[in-house]
Protein backbone atom coordinates (compact mmCIF):
# COMPACT_ATOMS: atom_id res chain seq x y z
CA UNK A 1 0.00 0.00 0.00
CA UNK A 2 2.70 2.52 0.85
CA UNK A 3 4.44 1.83 -2.40
CA UNK A 4 1.28 2.29 -4.37
CA UNK A 5 0.74 5.62 -2.43
CA UNK A 6 4.18 6.93 -3.32
CA UNK A 7 4.41 5.89 -6.78
CA UNK A 8 1.39 8.01 -6.99
CA UNK A 9 2.75 10.56 -5.22
CA UNK A 10 5.71 10.74 -7.51
CA UNK A 11 3.53 10.48 -10.30
CA UNK A 12 1.45 13.30 -9.32
CA UNK A 13 4.58 15.49 -8.42
CA UNK A 14 5.92 14.59 -12.48
CA UNK A 15 2.77 15.83 -13.63
CA UNK A 16 2.50 19.01 -11.48
CA UNK A 17 6.42 19.62 -13.19
CA UNK A 18 5.47 19.48 -16.51
CA UNK A 19 2.20 21.86 -16.21
CA UNK A 20 4.41 24.26 -14.09
CA UNK A 21 7.19 24.18 -16.42
CA UNK A 22 4.84 24.58 -19.67
CA UNK A 23 3.16 27.36 -17.75
CA UNK A 24 6.52 29.07 -17.44
CA UNK A 25 7.21 28.71 -21.06
CA UNK A 26 4.11 30.32 -21.87
CA UNK A 27 4.40 32.92 -19.75
CA UNK A 28 7.90 34.00 -21.42
CA UNK A 29 6.55 33.92 -24.86
CA UNK A 30 3.67 35.97 -24.01
CA UNK A 31 6.57 38.35 -21.79
CA UNK A 32 8.05 38.44 -24.94
CA UNK A 33 4.85 39.21 -27.30
CA UNK A 34 3.97 42.09 -24.92
CA UNK A 35 7.39 43.75 -24.79
CA UNK A 36 7.39 43.86 -28.98
CA UNK A 37 4.07 45.55 -28.57
CA UNK A 38 5.06 48.09 -25.82
CA UNK A 39 8.07 48.51 -28.53
CA UNK A 40 6.05 48.95 -31.75
CA UNK A 41 4.03 51.59 -29.52
CA UNK A 42 7.16 53.55 -28.77
CA UNK A 43 7.98 53.36 -31.89
CA UNK A 44 5.16 54.71 -33.97
CA UNK A 45 4.47 57.38 -31.25
CA UNK A 46 7.79 59.39 -32.72
CA UNK A 47 6.23 59.23 -36.02
CA UNK A 48 8.25 56.62 -37.91
CA UNK A 49 6.46 55.30 -41.19
CA UNK A 50 6.04 51.14 -40.37
CA UNK A 51 4.89 49.13 -43.47
CA UNK A 52 1.11 48.59 -43.99
CA UNK A 53 1.94 44.83 -43.77
CA UNK A 54 -0.89 42.56 -42.49
CA UNK A 55 -0.92 42.45 -38.42
CA UNK A 56 -2.16 39.12 -37.05
CA UNK A 57 -3.77 39.17 -33.59
CA UNK A 58 -1.63 36.67 -31.19
CA UNK A 59 -3.87 34.12 -30.54
CA UNK A 60 -5.04 33.70 -26.67
CA UNK A 61 -6.23 30.19 -25.67
CA UNK A 62 -9.39 31.48 -23.51
CA UNK A 63 -9.38 28.05 -21.53
CA UNK A 64 -6.38 28.18 -19.71
CA UNK A 65 -5.34 31.72 -17.34
CA UNK A 66 -2.25 32.30 -19.02
CA UNK A 67 -2.06 35.82 -19.23
CA UNK A 68 -3.63 38.60 -16.64
CA UNK A 69 -6.69 40.51 -17.93
CA UNK A 70 -3.87 43.88 -18.32
CA UNK A 71 -1.30 41.86 -20.36
CA UNK A 72 -4.61 40.75 -22.87
CA UNK A 73 -6.05 44.40 -22.67
CA UNK A 74 -2.38 45.83 -23.47
CA UNK A 75 -1.53 43.67 -26.22
CA UNK A 76 -5.10 43.94 -27.93
CA UNK A 77 -4.49 47.67 -27.49
CA UNK A 78 -1.43 47.73 -29.11
CA UNK A 79 -2.58 45.41 -32.31
CA UNK A 80 -5.65 47.79 -32.50
CA UNK A 81 -3.66 50.69 -32.64
CA UNK A 82 -1.31 49.50 -35.39
CA UNK A 83 -4.43 48.89 -37.63
CA UNK A 84 -5.94 52.09 -36.90
CA UNK A 85 -3.11 53.83 -37.79
CA UNK A 86 -2.52 51.71 -41.36
CA UNK A 87 -5.64 52.34 -42.16
CA UNK A 88 -5.91 56.24 -41.46
CA UNK A 89 -1.91 56.49 -43.15
CA UNK A 90 -4.28 54.65 -46.61
CA UNK A 91 -7.30 56.77 -46.89
CA UNK A 92 -4.90 59.97 -46.75
CA UNK A 93 -2.84 58.46 -49.37
CA UNK A 94 -6.28 57.82 -51.35
CA UNK A 95 -7.32 61.58 -50.41
CA UNK A 96 -4.14 63.29 -52.20
CA UNK A 97 -4.90 60.83 -55.47
CA UNK A 98 -8.13 62.36 -55.46
CA UNK A 99 -7.11 65.74 -55.19
CA UNK A 100 -4.15 65.25 -57.80
CA UNK A 101 -6.27 63.79 -60.17
CA UNK A 102 -9.35 66.41 -60.31
CA UNK A 103 -5.96 69.22 -60.36
CA UNK A 104 -5.40 67.38 -63.79
CA UNK A 105 -8.88 67.58 -64.94
CA UNK A 106 -9.34 71.06 -63.84
CA UNK A 107 -5.90 71.49 -65.84
CA UNK A 108 -7.13 69.69 -68.68
CA UNK A 109 -10.27 71.64 -68.65
CA UNK A 110 -8.68 74.89 -68.31
CA UNK A 111 -6.34 74.35 -71.49
CA UNK A 112 -9.33 73.39 -73.15
CA UNK A 113 -11.33 76.62 -72.94
CA UNK A 114 -7.99 78.60 -73.72
CA UNK A 115 -8.08 77.25 -77.27
CA UNK A 116 -8.37 79.45 -79.69
CA UNK A 117 -10.71 79.47 -82.90
CA UNK A 118 -8.72 79.74 -85.66
CA UNK A 119 -10.90 82.52 -88.62
CA UNK A 120 -10.25 84.31 -91.96
CA UNK A 121 -9.41 87.89 -91.78
CA UNK A 122 -13.19 88.98 -93.34
CA UNK A 123 -13.40 92.18 -95.50
CA UNK A 124 -16.35 93.51 -96.56
CA UNK A 125 -18.07 95.77 -99.47
CA UNK A 126 -21.35 96.64 -100.26
CA UNK A 127 -23.30 97.88 -103.42
CA UNK A 128 -24.66 101.68 -102.94
CA UNK A 129 -27.99 100.42 -101.65
CA UNK A 130 -29.75 102.91 -99.06
CA UNK A 131 -27.77 105.62 -98.50
CA UNK A 132 -23.98 105.57 -97.58
CA UNK A 133 -24.75 106.80 -94.15
CA UNK A 134 -26.88 103.61 -93.29
CA UNK A 135 -24.55 101.35 -95.50
CA UNK A 136 -21.44 101.93 -93.74
CA UNK A 137 -23.72 101.69 -90.49
CA UNK A 138 -24.63 98.12 -91.74
CA UNK A 139 -21.07 97.14 -92.76
CA UNK A 140 -19.73 98.14 -89.65
CA UNK A 141 -22.89 96.16 -87.47
CA UNK A 142 -21.57 93.38 -89.21
CA UNK A 143 -17.80 94.26 -88.61
CA UNK A 144 -18.24 95.04 -84.48
CA UNK A 145 -20.14 91.73 -84.30
CA UNK A 146 -17.78 89.54 -86.22
CA UNK A 147 -14.52 91.40 -83.80
CA UNK A 148 -16.59 90.48 -80.52
CA UNK A 149 -16.27 86.98 -81.98
CA UNK A 150 -12.58 87.28 -82.23
CA UNK A 151 -12.25 87.56 -85.56
CA UNK A 152 -10.44 89.74 -87.64
CA UNK A 153 -13.06 92.25 -89.91
CA UNK A 154 -12.60 95.41 -91.69
CA UNK A 155 -14.95 97.69 -93.14
CA UNK A 156 -13.63 97.92 -97.02
CA UNK A 157 -15.83 100.41 -98.20
CA UNK A 158 -19.35 101.16 -99.81
CA UNK A 159 -19.67 101.60 -103.98
CA UNK A 160 -20.71 100.26 -107.16
CA UNK A 161 -17.48 98.90 -107.41
CA UNK A 162 -15.57 97.97 -104.41
CA UNK A 163 -16.66 94.54 -105.07
CA UNK A 164 -14.08 94.30 -107.81
CA UNK A 165 -10.96 96.34 -106.25
CA UNK A 166 -10.82 94.60 -103.30
CA UNK A 167 -10.24 91.39 -105.53
CA UNK A 168 -7.16 92.95 -106.88
CA UNK A 169 -5.99 94.42 -103.24
CA UNK A 170 -2.98 93.29 -101.80
CA UNK A 171 -5.26 90.73 -99.21
CA UNK A 172 -3.92 87.72 -97.19
CA UNK A 173 -3.56 85.21 -99.42
CA UNK A 174 -6.70 83.47 -96.94
CA UNK A 175 -8.69 86.16 -96.70
CA UNK A 176 -13.03 86.27 -96.73
CA UNK A 177 -14.21 88.43 -99.00
CA UNK A 178 -17.69 89.27 -98.43
CA UNK A 179 -19.94 91.43 -101.46
CA UNK A 180 -23.25 92.71 -100.03
CA UNK A 181 -25.49 93.28 -103.27
CA UNK A 182 -28.70 95.56 -103.09
CA UNK A 183 -29.35 93.67 -106.46
CA UNK A 184 -28.48 90.76 -108.50
CA UNK A 185 -26.50 91.75 -111.70
CA UNK A 186 -26.18 88.40 -114.05
CA UNK A 187 -22.91 89.53 -115.03
CA UNK A 188 -21.36 90.21 -112.02
CA UNK A 189 -22.56 86.47 -110.92
CA UNK A 190 -21.40 84.83 -114.52
CA UNK A 191 -17.56 86.69 -113.73
CA UNK A 192 -17.03 85.03 -111.13
CA UNK A 193 -17.04 81.87 -113.04
CA UNK A 194 -14.53 82.92 -114.86
CA UNK A 195 -11.08 82.05 -115.37
CA UNK A 196 -9.94 85.47 -115.11
CA UNK A 197 -11.46 86.12 -111.89
CA UNK A 198 -10.77 82.61 -110.19
CA UNK A 199 -7.09 83.78 -111.06
CA UNK A 200 -7.31 87.11 -108.95
CA UNK A 201 -8.93 85.34 -106.56
CA UNK A 202 -5.99 82.93 -105.75
CA UNK A 203 -7.30 81.06 -102.49
CA UNK A 204 -9.20 83.25 -100.81
CA UNK A 205 -12.54 83.00 -100.26
CA UNK A 206 -16.02 85.40 -102.04
CA UNK A 207 -19.29 84.97 -99.83
CA UNK A 208 -21.96 86.95 -101.13
CA UNK A 209 -25.09 88.82 -99.48
CA UNK A 210 -27.94 90.06 -101.87
CA UNK A 211 -29.87 92.07 -99.63
CA UNK A 212 -33.85 92.14 -99.69
CA UNK A 213 -34.13 94.89 -102.32
CA UNK A 214 -32.40 92.29 -104.80
CA UNK A 215 -34.61 89.63 -106.99
CA UNK A 216 -34.27 86.63 -104.96
CA UNK A 217 -31.75 83.74 -107.24
CA UNK A 218 -32.87 80.49 -105.29
CA UNK A 219 -34.93 78.48 -107.60
CA UNK A 220 -34.71 81.28 -110.13
CA UNK A 221 -34.95 79.92 -113.75
CA UNK A 222 -33.25 83.13 -114.94
CA UNK A 223 -31.23 86.05 -114.40
CA UNK A 224 -31.63 88.63 -117.24
CA UNK A 225 -28.39 91.04 -117.87
CA UNK A 226 -29.08 94.79 -115.46
CA UNK A 227 -30.05 97.22 -117.73
CA UNK A 228 -26.82 99.38 -116.40
CA UNK A 229 -24.54 95.97 -117.21
CA UNK A 230 -21.83 98.00 -119.12
CA UNK A 231 -19.01 95.47 -118.76
CA UNK A 232 -20.27 92.52 -119.90
CA UNK A 233 -19.55 91.19 -123.65
CA UNK A 234 -21.84 92.61 -125.97
CA UNK A 235 -23.57 88.75 -126.60
CA UNK A 236 -24.64 88.42 -123.25
CA UNK A 237 -28.04 88.22 -122.31
CA UNK A 238 -28.44 86.88 -118.84
CA UNK A 239 -28.01 83.60 -116.43
CA UNK A 240 -29.72 80.56 -115.94
CA UNK A 241 -29.80 79.37 -113.07
CA UNK A 242 -27.88 81.70 -110.77
CA UNK A 243 -27.64 79.87 -107.49
CA UNK A 244 -27.04 76.89 -109.07
CA UNK A 245 -23.98 78.40 -111.17
CA UNK A 246 -22.48 79.74 -107.85
CA UNK A 247 -22.48 77.11 -106.06
CA UNK A 248 -21.21 74.84 -108.71
CA UNK A 249 -18.21 77.49 -108.88
CA UNK A 250 -17.60 77.08 -105.15
CA UNK A 251 -19.42 80.19 -104.03
CA UNK A 252 -22.18 80.14 -100.86
CA UNK A 253 -24.61 82.88 -100.78
CA UNK A 254 -27.31 83.84 -98.59
CA UNK A 255 -30.64 86.10 -99.32
CA UNK A 256 -31.39 88.30 -95.50
CA UNK A 257 -31.30 92.31 -94.42
CA UNK A 258 -30.89 90.74 -90.85
CA UNK A 259 -27.55 92.29 -89.76
CA UNK A 260 -27.46 89.33 -87.04
CA UNK A 261 -27.74 86.60 -89.41
CA UNK A 262 -25.37 88.40 -91.68
CA UNK A 263 -23.00 87.97 -89.36
CA UNK A 264 -23.58 84.60 -87.96
CA UNK A 265 -22.91 83.86 -92.07
CA UNK A 266 -20.04 85.49 -92.17
CA UNK A 267 -19.08 83.55 -88.81
CA UNK A 268 -19.15 80.38 -90.36
CA UNK A 269 -17.36 81.10 -93.24
CA UNK A 270 -14.62 82.58 -91.91
CA UNK A 271 -14.31 79.58 -89.71
CA UNK A 272 -10.75 77.53 -91.30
Amino acid sequence: MLVITGLSTISLIKKIWIQRRSLINRKSTYAVIFAASLFLSIFAAFGENIPNEQQTQPKINSNEDILNEKDVATVNAAYEYEITKNTSNNETQSINSVNVSDQVKSTDQSNSQQTEVKTRPVYITSDNINSRPEDMARINAVVNGLKAKGVYAVNYGVGPNEHSQVLGDQLPSNALIVNIYGGACAGTLYEMGTPDYKEKKGAKKVFTIFYPTSVKITGLNWLPRAYDDNFSPAGFSGLSNPDQYLLKNGYNYIETGDVQYMTESVYQEALL
